[in-house]
């Protein structure tokens, strides 16, 4: 565990603590005087628990790596770690402000271009056509989004199945050849 930056980091801030290395020296301290008096008449029992722990220490070696491999973050240096969760927590707050401003800009420039048509001022009017114009061009937007998803989506499935198709007509000539001779 020690390995993992933010663990290391994290054993660094408690030593640097004053309360943290108050209670890392008075554990240090209890082990001196009791731990090491008792450690001789607990060889016998530990001999027996010995293969439980070993297999307890295999365990959580699989699962570290299991986590390592599943979220390598972990691996990363812990101001990394810090920066990437606060953008995951901060995310909606930023999505927010991005999409109120989206809306804003949007009615804007389409309040703004439909006033300038014809030279129609401003008035009731123009503010109902804005507001159609706007919703429209947002339905249009978000239609392009999808499209931009979905897009590579649809070439990436036709270059698997142009693939298989290849690989099914390299197999059928095969067994024709196996057929023929």
């Amino acid at each position: 565990m020690k390995s993992l930056p933010v663990v290391s980091d994290s054993i660094d801030t408690i030593k640097s603590n004053p309360y943290g290395a108050k209670s890392i020296e008075i554990a240090d301290t209890a082990y001196t005087k009791v731990g090491e008096a008792l450690e001789p008449h607990l060889r016998t029992p530990y001999s027996y628990a010995k293969p439980y722990v070993n297999k307890a220490d295999s365990i959580a070696d699989n699962v570290l790596n299991s986590v390592e491999n599943h979220f390598p973050i972990v691996k990363a240096n812990t101001d990394t770690i810090l920066s990437t969760a606060k953008g995951y927590a901060l995310w909606p707050l930023q999505l927010t402000m991005q999409s109120r401003d989206y809306v804003i800009n949007t009615w804007s420039d389409e309040y703004n271009k439909t006033a300038k048509r014809n030279s129609r001022g401003s008035g009731l009017i123009v503010l109902a056509m804005a507001f159609v114009s706007t919703e429209l061009r947002m339905v249009s937007d978000a239609l392009q989004v999808v499209v931009d998803y979905l897009g590579p989506k649809k070439d990436q499935a036709k270059q698997k199945k142009d693939a298989a198709v290849d690989k099914a007509k390299e197999k059928k000539d095969t067994y024709a050849e196996a057929l023929q001779h």
